[in-house]
């Protein structure tokens, strides 16, 4: 709140310097055109009772010829002055003025005018900016009708002054007065808002999530924080499905590490305990068995863990993981590592992938092959056959990977892609965790994946890829 009070101060001062400036621009040329109009009114009236007067003194008899012209006007200008019953004329204060006849005699002038002399020469007519006695002065001239005489009004500029500090003082004031009720307002509405967020920080401080269906509830919520509210239930629905994650995860490694760990430490003691050497060498092989079993364990859940991660959470996109694959190479790989388990059970493994390129993530594509191969050689019985091919079908590469084992259920296909899950007939170790880590990786690329009956009586894994 703090900080808006001081956004809101920095912004009204803007505001009401950028007014000001405005106001004194706006005034400045307002008064000069309202002055100026005064002037010329105030001349104009000076020249008409000037000429009423002319009039009066001449008689309706002599008003004609030329005897009128010659007149003489010194004897018959009277000096112009308040209360007079012949003049309509409210003199201002501020308004100075003189008469001058046309030979250059003057005729009428303000006693508080600071010269003696004609302000504007007889022969000007209009606005003039003077300067008498250092002061400055604006000047309106004006030629009666008949030329016999010249009127000049005066009005000292500074005598402006005070009107406008008046207007500026006035402004400020009509001005500062709404942005005060404005700011108010704001602040009024501002802590409502605050109210109500407070109130759903309390409701979220409150909230245990228990599942990843649970949702922060809050009936009172104005319609404007809805997508806030929307927003939270997300991210509690993440943040409780990523805790229950890291729970299964956490019980699943735990029972499958056990049975390991406490194998090897059987074993080694039996190898302590040995009589023959061939005890020995039995306990130790059961031992390298433990800690390979454990491998696979820590290999499989560092796997998923990292494809879970892959283009999620990190500065690179997914769209930047992307490189042209040679599948034939990824797939040589997988067969180098997996070449010890292949000649254990003696299966036939079939390479019937082509040199093809095309844009993928390789370390993806490792661990579906990988996996897949993994998966089928686990489930086919010695001297079984797991047979590997790749071909371009239309615009998409086709990548299969289909065995002599006992396949899959129909009715068990698409659950055997959620995590940690096995098959009850499987008598396989594992944590079930290999198709889930293939299609994370298959939807990293736009892919899809099908499970269906193989030609060699087991399971055919078909991924098609966009290239």
């Amino acid at each position: 709140m703090q900080r808006y009070t001081l956004q809101f101060l920095i912004a009204a001062c803007v505001a009401l310097l950028i007014g000001t400036l405005m106001v004194l621009v706006v005034d400045e040329l307002a008064l000069r055109e309202a002055y100026d109009r005064q002037l010329r009114q105030f001349a104009e009236a000076i020249e008409a009772a000037e000429s009423a007067e002319v009039d009066e003194a001449l008689g309706p008899d002599e008003l004609h010829g030329s005897d009128r012209q010659g007149a003489d006007r010194n004897a018959l200008v009277a000096p112009v002055s308040q209360g007079h019953e012949n003049h309509l004329i409210q003199i201002d204060a501020s308004l100075l003025y003189q008469v001058w006849s046309r030979d250059g005699r003057m005729l009428h002038q303000s006693n508080q005018l600071p010269v003696q002399a004609p302000v504007i020469a007889p022969e000007q007519q209009g606005y003039f900016d003077v300067r008498l006695r250092d002061d400055p002065y604006r000047v309106y001239a004006l030629i009666s009708h008949d030329g016999s005489f010249t009127v000049n009004v005066e009005s000292k500029i500074g005598d402006r002054y005070p009107i406008r500090k008046v207007l500026l003082v006035t402004y400020l004031f009509a001005l500062c007065v709404p942005v005060y009720l404005v700011w108010l307002f704001s602040k009024a509405l501002i802590q409502r808002s605050l109210i109500t967020l407070r109130r759903l920080a309390a409701d979220v401080d409150k909230f245990n999530p228990d599942g990843s269906d649970a949702v922060v509830e809050s009936p009172d919520l104005p319609t404007e924080m809805t997508p806030l509210l929307t927003s939270v239930n997300q991210l509690v629905h993440r943040a409780a499905g990523f805790a229950l994650l890291e729970q299964r995860f956490a019980s699943l490694a735990a029972h499958e590490l056990r049975s390991p760990l406490a194998g090897i430490r059987a074993q080694a003691q039996l190898a302590g305990e040995a009589e023959s050497p061939a005890e020995v060498k039995e306990a130790l092989n059961n031992v390298i068995w433990g800690v390979d079993r454990a491998a696979r364990v820590f290999d499989q859940l560092l796997a998923f863990a990292r494809m879970e991660g892959m283009g999620h959470g990190s500065e690179q996109r997914p769209s930047d993981l992307f490189c042209p694959v040679d599948l034939q190479a990824v797939c040589r790989e997988v067969i180098v590592e997996l070449e010890p388990q292949l000649r254990a059970k003696r299966i036939n493994l079939i390479d019937k992938t082509q040199n093809l390129r095309f844009p993928g993530v390789e370390y993806a594509i490792f661990l579906i092959l990988r996996n897949l191969v993994s998966n089928a050689m686990r489930y086919t019985p010695e001297c079984g056959t797991v047979e590997i091919s790749c071909e371009m079908q239309g615009q998409n590469l086709v990548l299969a990977v289909e065995d002599s084992g006992p396949g899959v259920p129909e009715a068990e296909r698409e659950r055997v892609f959620e995590r940690y899950v096995r098959l009850q007939s499987s008598n396989t170790d594992g944590l079930g965790l290999g198709l889930a880590i293939v299609r994370q990786a298959v939807r990293l690329h736009g892919a899809q994946i099908e499970l269906m009956t193989s030609a060699l009586g087991g399971l055919r894994v078909r991924i098609d890829f966009p290239a």
